[in-house]
């Protein structure tokens, strides 16, 4: 059994991730669950509809790099304009 020294710790957003699952991007549905982060397998650009302190929804297209995680939390993954493979992370 694998030891974790930090297992009595609270996750924060600041925290490494514990799960990792495949986004399939939709102009429609919201994500399930909001995430604590983005992960790209490969480069090119990612939309996502982004909450504003109002709950207010924005469009941003963000180009992206392999390998890249972007720390935000995005409500949406966009199938228009993605053109990425994108992991989810919590």
């Amino acid at each position: 059994m694998i030891v974790d020294p930090f297992a009595e710790h609270q996750d924060t957003l600041l925290s490494g991730a514990r799960a990792m699952v495949l986004v399939t991007p939709d102009d429609d549905i919201d994500l399930a669950v909001q995430p604590r982060a983005l992960y790209f397998a490969d480069a090119g650009t990612v939309a996502v509809h982004m909450l504003n302190e109002n709950g207010v929804s924005a469009l941003v297209a963000v180009p992206v790099r392999s390998f890249q995680t972007l720390d935000i939390r995005p409500t949406r993954v966009l199938e228009t304009g993605t053109d990425v493979t994108v992991f989810a992370l919590w």
